[in-house]
Parts: structure tokens; C-alpha cells; sequence
């Protein structure tokens, strides 16, 4: 088959991920990956089922390739073509949802957050209803969808990692410490994620400053990976709060195993997500985990069972349960090695691709 793969654009992102991952995993069919510009696009270059459309997503684009199955990852094609969907009456489409973006009204407190929410309720649940099928990632997502958005047949497919834990030697460690300006003796604290609201950078950095005015800092180092669109702004506060000598910005990089390997502990401190493939990354090399207590995230990490949470948006929180990890009074090793097991068991990989396999298949032959 040759099957459309819809984002919004080629940017870092979970979206982006899973489609590399569905294209990698499924040699046999051909992909045609559609969406409006963006720089991250030389990871497909290794895959030779894969072609990239960078100039939009209408449904005129999508019909100049013999597609038999439209797959859409992002909420922007979703709107373009599911409010078309006569323009396309003859090939299925399914959405697959990284998280709901709704969420985001519960945190913005203002007086139109309510209106706000209840417009892109309907105009969401206007959409999903003109998709084929429906997928969440979580567990959480798939019942908003079916109670929220009446889809009762939305499927759950979580997404999966292949569970290969690496390890540094000493002197790899030694050398990629040097390379990012982290002293040998600090306790490493590791954040992979896009800045924007959702991933809650601003709650870090006021639970930083907090530990600092307490003087509880002289142990810690954080290192923030990722680019985008609050980048900027975080850096300021962060020179505002005199917090330089104690958090980098590296940007984006490729290196990600390494870099959980290198950590002490990897902290997620987002508003909401789908299904973080950074902590399933995390959990695969057997890294610590300090995350919020939000949706997508509390269906991978237990309370002082697979990892730690703090109160969503709680810088306090937050602050509190580093302060604990640094007095020891968490098993970090046990905690890792639990959040490895549940990985392995539940988030393969295989099984996911197995599972989106028998959807395409399904759909493609009707």
C-alpha cells in the first residue's frame, strides 16, 4: 500500500516520531509523509519507502499521489481535511491523537477559557466524527474521546520503543560531561522536550529558583534539550533568576541515549501529554524519573513505584521531591529498574506496529 502520513509540519515532536517509527517499521508499504515546511526532515533520508510532499496538505496535494489510506497526526491537517472530507470521499482516514490540545484551557486562566474550551469541544467532536478510525496513545485520552466525543470505537495503541538498555564507560561519561560544561561531581538533571506551554519549562525554572533561595543548589545541575518557539524567553528568566551557573541549553540534539545515560535523573514536567516517548526512552535505559502528575504521564509513572511525581504546575512540588531526592530518601535504582520492566512489558514497539499494521491492512482492503 501507499499510505499518507499527515503533519503539520516537520518540526521535533512526538507526532513526527511515531511517523518516523510506523514508516521504519513497515518497509513493505510506501509512505508519502505531507506537511508545511520545517527543518527536521534528514531523518527520512534512510528510509527508501518514504517520500516528503513539504508543501501543505490539501486535499488537492494529498490526491496527486496514489495514496490509499490517509493517516493524520496533528490537529491542523485534521481541521483542512476532515472539514473536506467530501474532497475524499473514497479514501479512509484515520486520526491518530499525541494528546489532546483541549487540555491546554484548564491552565489558561483567563475569561474566555471556558467559551474557548467549549468551541473547540464541538469543533473537535464535529471532526473525529468524520474520521474512519480513531486512535489515542493513552488510556486517559481514549476515554475523553469516546465520552467527550462520543467515538466509542476509539482504539487504544500506546506507542512503543524497543527496550535496548546502553551504558557509558567512565571515560565516555567523563568526555561528554566536558563536552557540555557540566562539572564531574553535580547531580545531573536531564529535560528533553520542545519549549512551548505544554512542557512546563516555566514550572522548572521557578522550582530551581526555589531550591536556590534555599540554598539547596550547590549539588544540582540541569540541562534543558530541545528548541522551540519559548526557548528565548526561558533563557531570559533564567538569566533573570541568576540560574546560568546551574542550567544549560544545548539545543537540540541526536544523542538522547547517551544523554539519559549521562543523567542522575530525567524530569518532565508538562502541563498534559499523549504518551511521552521520552519517558518510555528514559524507562529503556533504566534512567530515574521525576515527572507531573498529568495525563499521559500517570499511566507510565506510578508514584514511588515506577518514578516520582509532583502536583501538576507545582514548582513547590516539585522542589520538594528534589529536596528528598537529594537527602536519599528515594531508591532510585529500584525505581529505574521497575519503570524498565513495565517498558518492556507494555510499551514494545513490535506490538504497536503489529497493531497499526492490522488497522492499515484492515482499512486498505475495504
Amino acid at each position: 500500500m501507499t499510505i499518507a502520513q499527515v503533519t503539520d509540519r516537520f518540526e521535533i515532536g512526538g507526532g513526527l516520531e511515531h511517523i518516523f517509527q510506523i514508516a521504519k517499521g513497515m518497509p513493505e508499504h510506501s509512505f508519502v509523509i505531507f506537511g508545511k515546511g520545517g527543518k527536521q526532515t534528514e531523518k527520512f533520508t534512510c528510509l527508501p519507502n518514504v517520500s516528503l510532499s513539504q508543501n501543505g496538505y490539501s486535499p488537492t496535494a494529498i490526491e496527486s499521489f496514489p495514496v490509499e489510506i490517509i493517516h493524520i497526526h496533528h490537529t491542523r491537517p485534521m481541521l483542512t481535511l476532515l472539514s473536506r472530507r467530501n474532497s475524499l470521499p473514497n479514501i479512509p482516514i484515520i486520526v491518530t491523537a499525541h494528546g489532546l490540545h483541549i487540555r491546554q484551557y484548564f491552565f489558561r486562566h483567563t475569561p474566555w477559557s471556558n467559551m474557548l474550551y467549549y468551541l473547540r469541544l464541538n469543533l473537535e467532536k464535529f471532526l473525529y466524527n468524520k474520521a474512519d478510525v480513531v486512535i489515542a496513545v493513552s488510556r486517559e485520552d481514549q476515554q475523553f474521546i469516546r465520552n467527550k466525543y462520543g467515538r466509542k470505537d476509539c482504539l487504544y495503541i500506546p506507542n512503543g520503543i524497543s527496550a535496548t538498555p546502553s551504558r557509558l564507560i567512565s571515560a565516555q561519561r567523563d568526555q561528554l560531561r566536558r563536552e557540555l560544561g557540566i562539572p564531574p561531581d553535580k547531580f545531573l538533571c536531564l529535560t528533553i522536550a520542545r519549549f512551548d506551554f505544554p512542557k512546563g519549562y516555566d514550572v522548572l525554572v521557578d522550582a530551581i529558583a526555589l531550591l536556590k533561595s534555599q540554598n539547596a543548589l550547590h549539588n544540582l545541575h540541569f540541562l534543558f534539550v530541545g528548541d522551540g518557539k519559548l526557548k528565548a524567553p526561558i533563557y531570559r528568566k533564567i538569566q533573570r533568576l541568576g540560574l546560568e551557573s546551574v542550567v544549560c541549553l544545548p539545543g537540540r540534539r541526536e544523542d538522547i541515549s547517551n544523554l539519559l545515560n549521562l543523567a542522575d535523573l530525567f524530569i518532565l514536567p508538562s502541563r498534559w501529554e499523549g504518551l511521552p516517548l521520552t519517558l518510555l526512552e528514559a524507562g529503556a535505559q533504566k534512567t530515574p524519573v521525576l515527572a507531573s502528575d498529568t495525563w499521559g504521564i500517570r499511566e507510565i509513572v506510578q508514584h514511588e513505584e515506577t518514578g516520582l511525581l509532583f502536583p501538576v504546575e507545582s514548582s513547590r512540588g516539585l522542589a520538594k521531591v528534589l529536596s528528598e531526592i537529594l537527602k536519599n530518601n528515594y531508591d532510585l535504582p529500584t525505581l529505574s529498574e521497575n519503570l524498565y520492566a513495565l517498558v518492556t512489558q507494555k510499551y514494545s514497539y513490535v506490538n504497536m506496529i503489529k497493531r497499526l499494521k492490522s488497522v492499515y491492512s484492515l482499512r486498505g482492503n475495504n
